[in-house]
């Protein structure tokens, strides 16, 4: 008898330590998501802040209001293998396609670029002028 009351207390013991393990993993757990959500938010606002300098720097001409993400983030076609930069709108004003971040953004009506202004009287047409084509690769 006295085996099996110690079994007993055992098991409780144990049932009872994987109650909190499992109560404060999922505290943990959402601590983390708290503040994986905060890091998310603010690395979204570096990356506005940085596109917003680029922008003033004359180094990011993007056919879309907001800006793309994805020629800042990598190397493509659109920036001539430049991250932090964007030429989608000279890419536009000569007829050619755009990123598909800008594409994708034209059929959502984001058009109203950073440098361009439109030649179009629609207001969802995203062909615009650059104001300069001596950039390079323009």
């Amino acid at each position: 008898m006295r085996g099996f009351v110690n079994g007993l207390l055992l098991g409780i013991l144990l049932a009872g330590f994987l109650f909190l393990f499992n109560f404060l993993s999922i505290a943990k757990i959402r601590l983390i998501w708290q503040n994986s959500t905060a890091r998310l938010s603010e690395l979204t606002g570096l990356q506005n802040l940085a596109i917003a300098q680029a922008v003033k720097d004359g180094n990011y001409h993007c056919c879309i209001n907001p800006p793309c993400t994805m020629c800042f983030w990598q190397g493509n076609k659109w920036n001539y293998n430049t991250p932090g930069t964007c030429d989608c709108d000279a890419f536009i004003a000569r007829g050619e396609e755009a990123c598909p971040q800008c594409a994708r953004g034209e059929k959502e009506g984001k058009c109203g670029g950073s440098s361009g202004v439109s030649t179009s009287s629609s207001p969802t047409s995203c062909l615009f002028v650059p104001q300069s084509f001596t950039r390079s690769g323009a």
